[in-house]
């Protein structure tokens, strides 16, 4: 029934489509992406059975198709609705702690991703204020998350607040907002809450020092669930534009995750007016705890996150936009410090960094590729030595990231079709920490394999690489 209702509102908004035109309130875009992966590894690389979604026991393209649906209805200046409705198809990807995030297997499963509707509250009375004085409510079902403004490069390692989204679910959000020099320049701070506020996450064990309870929920306690922001837009400064976020969470991702807070900050920087510019962006992010955030997970599974603490980390990233007659060249440098702190092991520090380049020919041919390092030296994660608080069968860890373990690259090439339309083919290669980035393919796509050359051991973080030739298809409508 339910996916009956969402096909018949799909086609109901298509044909709405055909007579929205530019002049009319209602809009509807669109795209769909397509990855065909071919997979590049020996037979002995094959995982074994039992190891989860996305590994395979025998030779078997990986795939990869999206598609969403996005409309926009603005009747009047202050009032907005909205909608998104994607399909997927993948095979999934299993998790593996600090190394790879996990992707469900999907298989064109229609879903209402987001409905919401938003109200300037004085431009709707007509109201006048000071300083632009602007308030807005917005309600629906809907994820609160940051605006990416450090986001930079394109494999995007540097994007460090990445974790502090809410819940997709119904929330309510109040946003005030002032512009106190001109109408470019926007002060806004905005609250997002879940409509069960009391009883948003359900509480877990949380005594560091009996770990044997630490992650099993506590039958009917709930932690409330709530995101912040404060942020600053468009704001001249030296000749450039500065855009910075500070967001507060309380159990973000979730997950019952505790505190986190975050900061973003974006600067561009016109060396040459419109042919030269350098964009930089910064970040900062603390999570209280069971975040995995060098995979990006958040998990209720006990097995999976719940043992990780206060993670810090900090990113950096430069890039270089120039454009000169029908050349364009886009070039970025991105690193980022991670300090993972677990209850029963001792602490991580990894320094990761990543460097990508694209060239573009006449608006219509394109080359790229870049180099990620997951780990830029030997990074020891072990056991600590203190048995009294170690869980049974847990004892005795001891991995050491490399370099040669954590690394991958990307090359590509392709062109515009026409317009909104791309077509690319390229080769992709990530090792252990690298397999949650890429430049043009999609790692829930790809095969994962064991990488050649290592055996999966008991009590040893298993080592595993993506690798192969993939032809990609994008439209944009």
């Amino acid at each position: 029934m339910k996916k009956m209702f969402l096909s018949t509102l799909l086609l109901f908004f298509v044909g709405l489509f055909v007579f929205a035109q530019e002049n009319l309130p209602f809009r509807v875009t669109g795209n769909l992406t397509t990855i065909y992966s071919l997979g590049n590894a020996a037979e002995d690389q094959m995982l074994g059975t039992g190891v989860g979604d996305g590994a395979y026991v025998e030779t078997k393209n990986g795939y990869f198709v999206e598609s969403n649906l996005y409309a926009l209805f603005n009747p009047v200046p202050y009032l907005e609705g909205y909608f998104k409705l994607y399909t997927i198809a993948r095979p999934g990807s299993f998790y593996t702690p600090l190394a790879l995030e996990r992707k469900s297997e999907q298989n064109f499963n229609l879903v209402l991703d987001r409905v919401y509707g938003r109200i300037d509250v004085f431009e709707a009375l007509n109201l006048s204020l000071p300083l632009g004085l602007g308030l807005a409510l917005k309600t629906g079902k809907y994820k609160a998350e940051p605006a990416f403004y450090n986001r930079v490069s394109k494999f995007t390692i540097e994007d460090i607040t990445y974790m502090m989204v809410s819940a997709n679910t119904y929330n309510y959000e109040i946003e005030a907002s002032i512009k106190p020099i001109d109408d470019n320049f926007t002060i806004s701070a905005s609250f997002v809450g879940n409509y069960l506020f009391d009883e948003s996450i359900q509480r877990l064990y949380d005594i560091d020092g009996g770990v044997s309870d630490h992650g099993f929920p506590v039958l009917g306690k709930y932690a409330p669930q709530f995101m912040s922001f404060l942020r600053f837009n468009d704001l001249a400064l030296g000749g450039g534009l500065l855009n910075a976020e500070l967001i507060f969470g309380q159990n973000v991702s979730n997950i019952y995750s505790g505190n986190a807070f975050g900061a973003a900050l974006n600067y561009v920087l016109p060396v040459i007016q419109d042919s030269l510019s350098l964009p930089i962006g910064l970040g900062f992010a603390m999570y209280e705890k069971n975040i995995d955030i060098i995979s990006r997970t958040a998990s209720t599974d006990r097995n999976e996150t719940t043992s990780f603490r206060n993670t810090v980390s900090g990113s950096l990233a430069l890039g270089v936009r120039f454009k000169s007659g029908d050349l364009e060249l886009n070039a970025n440098l991105a690193g980022v410090f991670n300090n993972v702190e677990h209850i029963y092991r001792e602490p991580l520090q990894i320094i990761s960094m990543s460097v990508d380049t694209q060239l573009i020919f006449h608006d219509r041919f394109f080359l790229g590729g870049g180099f990620i390092a997951g780990t830029l030296t030997d990074a020891n994660w072990k056991t600590i030595d203190d048995p009294q608080i170690i869980p049974k069968d847990r004892g005795g860890y001891d991995h050491t990231f490399t370099l040669a373990d954590n690394f991958g690259y990307e090359i590509y090439g392709g062109l515009n079709l026409w317009e909104n339309t791309r077509f690319i083919i390229g080769f992709n290669q990530n090792r252990g920490l690298a397999m949650n980035y890429n430049l043009e393919n999609k790692g829930e796509g790809l095969i994962k394999y064991k990488l050649a050359g290592s055996d999966t051991v008991v009590g040893e973080l298993p080592k595993y690489e993506t690798s192969g030739l993939f032809i990609k298809f994008v439209i944009n409508w």
